[in-house]
């Protein structure tokens, strides 16, 4: 989200400038009223080409969905005594999901080689699919990784765009990018071991592990804290 608001702001300033040239050009007799019209429309085309390009190729950081959190009891959970802070910043809840023309096996690649850059601290990840049945078996296949890194949310997003471009996300709420209290992170490793609060999800929870063991999958994936 940080970098769709830095490409907002900059187009702001750079509209601004051009505007004001624009218009120092029309108080001069070099350019026509018409003409101005035509190169802010100009500028507003170019803009709104780069901003659809930029929301297709984000990957967003979140928490989980806003139905999961209301139904886990974390929708107005704040810090106290029992849930305190992490002071170990930064942890994320991430999900990815690859377009439909790529399989699993390029998938799976893809995200080993993210979990084993030097920015992730550590991770744990599972491989899930939203079939519900034996004839659906590995339809809509993605991964949720609970992650940490010493990078804050607007830069492990940049780098996350490179490394997914034109891949999906889950999209939570813009205050969820990252996990901020020791009940967020339970939850989130609970989360990625199967535990579904949403009902409507546990027909491919129970699918999940048929598709693993046909695909020889783990049900979790554990990359341990390092440091540096």
């Amino acid at each position: 989200m940080a970098g769709l608001i830095g490409i907002v702001t900059s187009y702001q300033k750079d509209t601004m400038r051009k505007r004001n040239t624009l218009q120092s050009c029309v108080d001069n007799g070099l350019l026509t009223t018409e003409g101005l019209h035509a190169n802010i429309e100009a500028c507003e085309e170019a803009f709104l080409k780069k901003f659809r390009e930029k929301m297709k190729l984000t990957c967003k950081l979140m928490v989980i969905v806003k139905e999961e959190r209301k139904l886990a009891g974390l929708d107005n959970e704040e810090s106290s005594s029992d849930n305190p802070v992490l002071t170990d910043k930064y942890w994320y809840l991430l999900t990815v999901r690859p377009p439909h023309d790529i399989c699993f096996g390029t998938f799976s690649n893809r995200i080993e080689l993210f979990v084993n850059r030097t920015m992730i601290s550590s991770a744990e990840y599972s491989y899930e699919q939203t079939g519900e049945s034996l004839d659906e078996l590995g339809k809509g296949f993605h991964c949720h990784l609970v992650l940490h890194s010493p990078y804050a949310p607007s830069k492990l997003l940049e780098i996350i765009n490179k490394d997914f471009v034109g891949w999906h996300s889950v999209v939570g709420k813009d205050s969820q990018k990252y996990l901020k209290c020791k009940r967020d992170l339970e939850f989130a490793r609970n989360y990625i071991r199967g535990e579904k609060h949403n009902d409507s999800k546990k027909p491919a929870v129970l699918m999940n592990t048929a598709w693993r063991e046909k695909l020889k999958l783990k049900t979790l994936y554990d990359i341990p804290r390092r440091e540096g």
